[in-house]
């Protein structure tokens, strides 16, 4: 039996100071919760708005890229967007860094690519034209290929994990050859 002075020590002074300290982790983990699902979200807007940025072009540089640099008649001298990617390149960070690799190197080209098209619009000659569609649209057209392909990755099963899960499954496949070489046929 518990005496009377260690119940009153329990009731007083234990009892509140874990009740507190159950509150305060509680409001923690209600903060950090509400931070990692906000975080989420805003991940997943940023992901679907760079999707559909890295997408409006599609039919445009596939144009590029069957033109002839000989005819200049079809040659649309309007920009590639990158309105969302300028709007939120600080929040880029919240990307994996698989997705962030593609996106900024899809971007880069896109600004090579835009520099080029004010060029040609300038020009009275035809003269940029020709290395622009033989280099940079088809390196364009990749580099969106690509970007669209990590982006669209992250709405399938595994999410983020899937590269990892790829990844380590490619390792397995390694393995397993190394260590049994008649396998690998």
């Amino acid at each position: 039996m518990i005496p009377l002075q260690a119940t009153s020590y329990l009731n007083d002074v234990i009892v509140p100071l874990l009740v507190g300290l159950l509150g305060f982790a509680g409001g923690v983990f209600s903060r950090v919760g509400k931070y990692m699902y906000e975080k989420r979200t805003r991940t997943k807007k940023l992901r679907a708005a760079i999707l559909m940025e890295v997408r409006s072009p599609r039919s445009a540089i596939n144009d590029l890229e069957e033109m002839d640099p000989e005819n200049t008649e079809g040659f649309d001298h309007t920009t590639i967007p990158t309105k969302v990617y300028d709007a939120h390149i600080e929040d880029v960070g919240l990307l994996s860094v698989h997705e962030v690799e593609e996106i900024v190197d899809y971007y880069s080209i896109v600004a090579v690519a835009n520099s080029q098209i004010s060029d040609i619009s300038g020009s009275e000659t035809t003269s940029e034209l020709e290395p622009f569609l033989n280099e940079t649209v088809p390196g364009l057209k990749s580099a969106r290929d690509d970007a669209e392909k990590i982006l669209k990755t992250h709405y399938k099963l595994f999410g983020k994990y899937r590269y990892r899960f790829v990844r380590l499954c490619g390792w397995l496949h390694d393995l397993i050859v190394r260590m049994f070489p008649i396998l690998d046929s």
